[in-house]
């Protein structure tokens, strides 16, 4: 990489190589970025302070426990026995929690539906509700309590289907979906080119009521992208 000049062309090294030798901090901070632009949940294992732009920038950071204090700080992940043999055991334990909580809110799901049903019914035949407060609470333990603990106790390490987003993903996936660059759609909606940039590196976090706004904005005035339209 130290041959390639001030300003190779990133998108298309990640397309066509695997394996980059004698690559600088701010080099491997563009990789990862170009990784990300192509479509790719990028992971990013460092020991040292000239990690730190890649290891910030990356989806998913691991550092060891043998590394520098800063990697250990600005890591998603410390492996404490410093063995990258384990990470196949932590990628399945985040998928037992997220199978886990998916059932558990469906869980929590039906007692909302039933509660909003009795309460409707209450309602319009103008009856008082038929439950006190501690058998509220009994039916709640039969209902949620004791079948959510029964369900997080399978070990469920499917592959996650779908995509579970955040704020940042949502915001650059809406932006997508318009069309738009980066400079025209924080035009569009009044907001500081700058901002709007760091909040799709992930610099600043979105507040979700503007979020909201904007995804209404947008699907209000048809600004979603038509597909086989080309992007400005």
């Amino acid at each position: 990489m130290s041959g390639l000049g001030a300003d190779p062309d990133y998108d298309r090294l990640c397309q066509e190589y695997a394996v980059f030798a004698r690559v600088m901090p701010k080099q491997k901070q563009e990789l990862v970025r170009a990784l990300k632009r192509q479509g790719h949940q990028v992971a990013m294992t460092g020991d040292g302070v000239n990690d730190l732009l890649a290891l910030r920038e990356a989806d998913c950071s691991i550092a060891v426990a043998d590394g520098s204090d800063a990697s250990r700080q600005i890591s998603q992940v410390v492996l404490l026995d410093s063995d990258f043999t384990h990470l196949p055991q932590v990628v399945m334990e985040g998928r037992k929690v997220i199978h886990n909580v998916t059932r558990t809110a469906g869980v929590f799901f039906i007692k909302t539906i039933y509660s909003v049903l009795v309460s409707f019914f209450c309602l319009f035949a103008n009856v008082p509700f038929p439950f006190i407060p501690i058998q509220i609470t009994l039916i709640d333990a039969c209902i949620e309590a004791y079948p959510s603990f029964v369900t997080i106790l399978e070990p469920d390490t499917r592959r996650i289907r779908g995509r579970i987003m955040g704020l940042k993903e949502e915001l650059i996936e809406l932006r997508k979906s318009t069309g738009m660059n980066k400079r025209q759609f924080s035009e569009y909606f009044g907001i500081p080119y700058r901002t709007f940039q760091d909040w799709e590196l992930g610099n600043r976090r979105v507040p979700e009521y503007l979020f909201r706004l904007m995804a209404y904005k947008v699907r209000m005035e048809g600004l979603v992208k038509k597909k086989g339209e080309d992007s400005p």
